[in-house]
């Protein structure tokens, strides 16, 4: 994993910031963001903390760019709570194709399924 300060550098870029635009938005000067970034001075929280709002993510996104940080609690309540989701997709023709749809949709109207 790159650090921190890494991230913020390849996040900047992506977003086509240049250092003096990133340290106009967060109220340092361009010289002191630059320091930061070169890593000359210490990363602090604050500092960190403005990049990121500055950028429109979390501070966590940031620490672990590129994975995209998932909470655990949130993403299994999402599984839980969510139905099933299936999706076959079978490529049939003519009669075969009316058979299979007739066993897999039985009674249902499956006429509208069909392509021509």
């Amino acid at each position: 994993m790159k650090n921190i300060i890494e991230n913020i550098r390849t996040l900047r870029e992506l977003k086509g910031y240049s250092q003096e635009y990133l340290a106009d938005l967060i109220g340092v000067t361009q010289s002191a963001y630059a320091r930061f970034e070169r890593g000359a001075t210490k990363t602090d929280l604050k500092t960190v903390s403005l990049v990121a709002k500055t950028l429109n993510m979390s501070i966590v996104d940031i620490i672990t760019y590129p994975e995209k940080y998932i909470n655990i609690k949130d993403a299994s309540k999402e599984l839980i709570s969510s139905e099933p989701e299936v999706i076959l997709q079978i490529k049939l023709k003519g009669d075969t194709r009316n058979e299979i749809l007739k066993t897999v949709f039985k009674n249902c109207d499956y006429d509208i399924l069909k392509c021509n």
